[in-house]
């Protein structure tokens, strides 16, 4: 199994790679006045600068998912608790950590793949406009 850390890294490097081709995608599509069939050249800038917004929401910072050194002082530094009870408890905010940093790069990759969804249908509504406008001529 692939740890957190490289599958963060795997999320983060996709949306990065999808920014760029969406931009690629955006720039292409205003390259050039489309004549023939301009509503589907606005689709495709439509549908790559959706899949920009996508990258961009998975690549924004997060709130910082952890546990704070500070806050483990304040619960347990003057506790009455025995150390099983209070190491049970870390124990149980380590494993909610986890599960919200896992939450939080599921959500991240479902915006990569949406993205990357848009970004094909622009590529695609992009060829066909280009297709129409050689035909066309």
């Amino acid at each position: 199994m692939v740890d957190s850390g490289t599958r963060a890294a795997s999320v983060l490097n996709k949306a990065s790679f999808l920014a760029v081709t969406a931009g690629v995608i955006v720039a292409a599509s205003t390259a050039q006045l489309w004549t023939t069939a301009g509503v589907i050249g606005v689709c495709a800038l439509v549908l790559a600068s959706l899949a920009i917004f996508c990258a961009a929401a998975a690549l924004r910072p997060g709130k910082r998912l952890g546990l704070q050194a500070q806050r483990l002082v304040d619960l347990y530094v003057d506790s009455t608790k025995s150390a099983a009870v209070v190491e049970a408890e870390i124990v149980r905010n380590k494993a909610q950590v986890v599960a919200n940093h896992e939450n939080d790069l599921r959500n991240r990759a479902t915006w990569v793949w949406v993205g990357f969804i848009l970004l094909g249908a622009g590529t695609i509504s992009l060829s066909l406009v280009y297709a129409l406008e050689v035909i066309g001529q």
